[in-house]
C-alpha cells in the first residue's frame, strides 16, 4: 500500500489531522497494523482496495487520539457552578489500545474479506504433489 499520502489523509480526516512531520511514523505503524490483522493479504494484492486505505487513515487517527489521551489526560468530570474540571491520565492497557485500533479498522475492513481467519477450501493441497504411484 504505497499509495498512502498526507493529502488524501487530510481529505479523509475532516479536520482532525496530525502534523505532516508525524505522518510517516503513524502511517508506518498503521500499515503494519493493518497488515497484521489482515494476515499480510494486502501485501499480496496488486492494488489495495479503497476500504484498506480508509482503514489505515482511521488507525492513524485513533493511534494519535490514544497518544493524546495518554499525554493530556481525559476529562472525567466537569462542574459548572464555581467551575471545576477533573482530569485523569489514560492508563489504557495494551489490550484496550488493541481493541480501540481493531474497532476502527474493522469498520472499514469487515465486508472486504480481508479479516477472514478461516481456510479457503477452493484449493486442495492433497493432490497437488506428485504421488509415488505416478
Amino acid at each position: 500500500m504505497a499509495d498512502i499520502n498526507y493529502n488524501e489523509y487530510k481529505d479523509f480526516s475532516f479536520g482532525s489531522v496530525i502534523p505532516e512531520e508525524k505522518f510517516a511514523t503513524y502511517a508506518d505503524f498503521a500499515m503494519e497494523y493493518i497488515n497484521c490483522i489482515t494476515m499480510n493479504r494486502l501485501k499480496m494484492m496488486n492494488e489495495a482496495p479503497v476500504e484498506a486505505r480508509k482503514a489505515v487513515y482511521a488507525v492513524i487517527n485513533e493511534k494519535a487520539r490514544i497518544e493524546k489521551d495518554k499525554q493530556d489526560g481525559i476529562i472525567t468530570s466537569e462542574k459548572v457552578g464555581d467551575y471545576s474540571v477533573s482530569f485523569s491520565r489514560s492508563t489504557d492497557s495494551r489490550s484496550t489500545e488493541e481493541k480501540r485500533l481493531y474497532k476502527v479498522a474493522r469498520m472499514y475492513l469487515a465486508h472486504t474479506g480481508l479479516l477472514y481467519r478461516g481456510v479457503d477450501y477452493d484449493i486442495c493441497l492433497l493432490y497437488t504433489s506428485p504421488s509415488p504411484r505416478d
